[in-house]
């Protein structure tokens, strides 16, 4: 079947930052990066979707208003919408597993991200249309150390969100679709 892509506005550093919604005719998925600030126009697209996938990583550093208060924004969307992406994690000191709220991007998810996207490339599951996204490909670049990045100058929005959205269709299930639909420890 066929998935279709759209885009919408959102507040971040990039002059026409957006977020992602990919629908194949029965459910949606939305997938939001870099989000500086949740806007009408995030949720008025965002709403109604299967999965709701935020990337963490601004509201998890205290440069972007406070960490604490940003975890609490991730934690209060965790509690009233049951679709969102959460993710395993282990905490060294309860010595548990349990879930955080968002995609963190990181530089082993971001190689672990990008070596999806090839590997669905060359075996032909995803085929890019968008010249925009097809920009940003031609720009991206494994750098010296191993990790991944745009060139100066170039943005990897798109990008990272079409990565994103692979990873999580690949072995993501929402908590209500786990065979255990009852939420784990939250770790914040």
């Amino acid at each position: 079947g066929s998935l279709e892509a759209a885009s919408f506005q959102t507040s971040h550093d990039a002059a026409d930052s957006v977020g992602y919604t990919f629908c194949n005719g029965r459910r949606k998925a939305a997938v939001v990066t870099d989000l500086g600030v949740v806007t009408d126009s995030v949720l008025q697209n965002v709403w109604g979707a299967h999965l709701l996938v935020v990337e963490s990583n601004t509201f998890e550093t205290a440069e972007y208003g406070g960490a604490d208060s940003n975890l609490f924004i991730l934690s209060r969307l965790a509690d009233s919408y049951p679709n969102v992406y959460r993710r395993e994690v282990f905490d060294t000191l309860g010595a548990r597993t349990g879930w955080r709220v968002g995609f963190h991007t990181n530089r082993s998810t971001k190689s672990m991200l990008i070596a999806t996207m090839i590997e669905a490339v060359r075996e032909g599951g995803y085929i890019e249309r968008c010249s925009g996204a097809c920009d940003e490909l031609a720009t991206y670049e494994q750098l010296p150390n191993g990790s991944y990045a745009a060139k100066s100058g170039y943005h990897d929005d798109m990008l990272m969100a079409r990565a994103i959205a692979l990873h999580v269709a690949g072995g993501c299930q929402c908590r209500a679709e786990r065979a255990d639909a009852s939420p784990r420890v939250s770790l914040w």
